[in-house]
């Protein structure tokens, strides 16, 4: 039996009773709705062909707006089983579609100039994520954003700290292009690529036109295949925004990364043929600062540490006026409602506890996203009957943020995604049809260690029962081999090979060693700082990360912090047992020599410097990007770096490519 969730995006604030209202008729505030559903199959969630298209996707015309959420009974959320209501507002994205040629093409080619122009009759879909961009190495990408938010209040002169909340633009999380700003001095001046220092203003009235931007791009040849995903990244309004705002990129695959000759054969093909499910994690985090943080730093304080969407918007300059109606705040903005409003819920596809059939012994591939601004993901498989961890299912990890693991697959017992993080897998299960399992997240005891869900690292991850049902269909197709575990080694691009010491050692590459020192440090008594600063922009001593060689960061604060840096990722090269907390381990999950664009060790002690060992080979791309924390609240209060990708020969001004470019290590993968 379907069951109905009607969700409006406002915001959310006063504990509210919403018992005998009916909450399928949605507030009449204007806004349009987004609809979700409980325990429908997979395929049939609204908007599953925008989220999976089955063909070539290079360009879409999206716009940012307020619409409302409403869930009228959310089954099994209370302690007793008893139903849940929800409804609040926020802005998501509408898919629009272009009917016209904009002035500012950007040099997009020919086939793409056709449209990104948002449509004057406002008849896009709304959905609590945007439509998929599917590309491939070479392609070029163009995403129309127009805001259709409407301004608080006068602009704030705050910078570290929630503000301006209907200011926007957009980031690529996880492409690996230019960032897009030649020079500090002209960061605000979008001029194409993955620059986040632009921002698009919202209208000064309701019925004010809305501004649009062109972010355009291009997918370089010798890019790995792999998922990726776009999100807005205005500074002090970044919680807030991707908290019901953000979309899939998804880079094809390409069969000559996974050679024959490299033992990749058995694991390409079923790569190639396995149902492919992209599984968008969104995560409702309406719980207030964690007990521990309000122990720890007082209400004031833990609230900034630990922002949920209703301090975010009751804190703000200006308010947000889609929220909330409490003392001292705007009264006609809309509250968050029901029984819910202090709850923590996980949608998968935009909606709750979908079901997923999987035919016996037959390997599904699933990628998936933590869209989250707070709260980790610890997601085990278990037995629904029992709970109890599911032997006849198998997880074979293949990517790691849209980069393969150094060797292929690797057998895990559980899927970690911090905030921003994305993984793939093969999954499959061998049991009768008819039985179930459940995806669950933050299951006792954990993978980290016995004593882990009582750390203070433990404490920051979301616990649902049901993230998801497998239910087991029989099998239709023949039998599958199972892939030898570690047996595949597939090539390497320039910007992800190896760059431990042994192969540095074999590319005469110890010379060309950079070391960094860098942490997430606590002085101001809440969220982060970078080597105990404030973010600025300009930023009058960027991280120099020098194209031509190999950056050595030792990053401290990595328990509690999520780190990640745009347009390059990093391969983890040292790990440190001795700052475990006791009982604790890195589990399947963690290696030295992964690849990745965002990571926390949340099984780190709070009493050690929580310690680990990156390295990045930047190149060939060149300009001014950024390094922060990725629980976006944090980097909202200014829990961010600019970083200088540096060309040798140039100073402030960057070019966009470095042209004297050589790879201390070169890649494995031929162009």
């Amino acid at each position: 039996m379907r069951r109905g969730v009607t969700v409006v995006l406002l915001l959310l604030s006063a504990s509210v009773s919403l018992q005998g209202k009916d909450l399928d008729k949605p507030p009449q505030t204007g806004f349009p709705v987004v609809e979700f559903y409980q325990g429908q199959s997979i395929y049939d969630l609204p908007g599953y062909e925008a989220l999976m298209p089955l063909e070539p996707r290079q360009a879409i015309n999206i716009t940012l707006t307020p619409a409302t959420v409403q869930a009228s009974k959310l089954y099994d959320l209370g302690p007793f089983g008893e139903p849940l209501l929800l409804s609040f507002t926020n802005g998501v994205y509408r898919e629009d579609v272009s009917v016209t040629v904009h002035a500012k093409q950007h040099a997009l080619p020919s086939h793409l100039r056709k449209a990104y122009l948002r449509r004057d009759d406002d008849t896009g879909e709304v959905s609590l994520f945007g439509p998929t961009l599917r590309l491939k190495a070479g392609d070029t990408y163009a995403i129309r954003l127009t805001n259709n938010m409407t301004a608080s209040g006068p602009k704030s002169s705050r910078e570290n700290f929630f503000h301006d909340l209907q200011y926007t633009n957009l980031h690529t999380h996880g492409l690996h292009g230019w960032p897009g700003v030649d020079s500090q001095a002209s960061a605000r001046d979008y001029q194409g690529g993955d620059n986040i220092f632009t921002r698009l203003p919202p209208k000064a009235t309701p019925d004010a036109e809305p501004a649009s931007m062109l972010v355009s791009g291009i997918v370089p040849l010798g890019h790995l295949p792999g998922l990726h995903w776009y999100h807005p990244h205005k500074h002090g309004a970044a919680a807030l925004q991707t908290f019901t705002a953000s979309g899939l990129i998804l880079v094809e695959d390409d069969p000559a990364w996974l050679p024959d000759k490299n033992g990749c054969a058995t694991v390409r093909s079923l790569l190639g043929e396995a149902p492919d499910l992209l599984l968008h994690l969104e995560l409702l985090t309406f719980s207030q600062a964690n007990l521990l943080y309000q122990q720890l730093q007082g209400d004031y304080f833990s609230k900034l540490e630990d922002a949920s969407p209703q301090t975010i918007s009751e804190l703000a300059d200006p308010e947000n006026n889609l929220c909330c109606d409490s003392p001292g705040q705007n009264v006609s903005s809309l509250p968050v409602l029901g029984s819910a409003n202090s709850s923590d819920i996980i949608l998968v596809n935009g909606g709750y506890q979908p079901i997923v059939p999987l035919e016996s012994g037959q390997y599904q591939r699933w990628r998936l996203v933590n869209t989250g601004f707070r709260r980790f993901l610890d997601l085990q498989i278990l037995d629904a009957e029992t709970s109890k961890p599911a032997k006849e299912c198998e997880l074979l990890l293949i990517a790691k943020d849209g980069v393969y693991l150094m060797e292929i697959p690797r057998e895990v017992d559980h899927i970690f995604l911090s905030n921003g993080n994305r993984a793939e897998l093969l999954v499959r299960c061998t049991a009768p049809a008819g039985k179930r399992y459940v995806l669950a997240a933050g299951a006792a005891p954990s993978q980290f260690g016995a004593l882990f869900g009582t750390s203070f690292g433990g404490a920051e991850s979301l616990a649902q029962p049901v993230v998801l049902t497998m239910e087991i269909e029989a099998a239709q197709g023949s039998d599958q081999p199972t892939p030898d575990l570690r047996g595949c080694t597939p090539l390497r691009p320039t910007y992800a090979p190896d760059l431990r010491d042994e192969a540095l050692q074999a590319h005469n590459a110890m010379a060309l060693l950079v070391n960094h020192s860098l942490a997430f440090t606590f002085e101001q008594g809440f969220g982060c700082l970078v080597n105990g600063k404030n973010f600025s922009l300009p930023d009058p001593a960027p991280v120099d990360l020098p194209i031509g060689k190999v950056v050595h960061v030792q990053f401290d604060g990595i328990n509690v912090h999520p780190f990640h840096i745009h347009v390059n990722p990093y391969q983890l090269v040292k790990l440190y047992p001795d700052q475990l907390d006791p009982g604790a381990n890195f589990t399947s999950w963690f290696e030295e020599g992964d690849w990745m664009d965002v990571i926390q060790l949340p099984m780190l002690s709070l009493l050690a410097p929580a310690s680990i060992g990156l390295r990045v080979q930047p190149g060939p791309f060149a300009g001014y990007a950024v390094m922060h924390c990725h629980r976006l609240a944090h980097e909202d209060e200014g829990c961010m770096k600019v970083v200088k990708y540096a060309c040798p020969g140039y100073d402030e001004k960057q070019p966009e490519r470095c042209s004297s470019y050589q790879p201390p290590v070169p890649g494995t993968f031929t162009v």
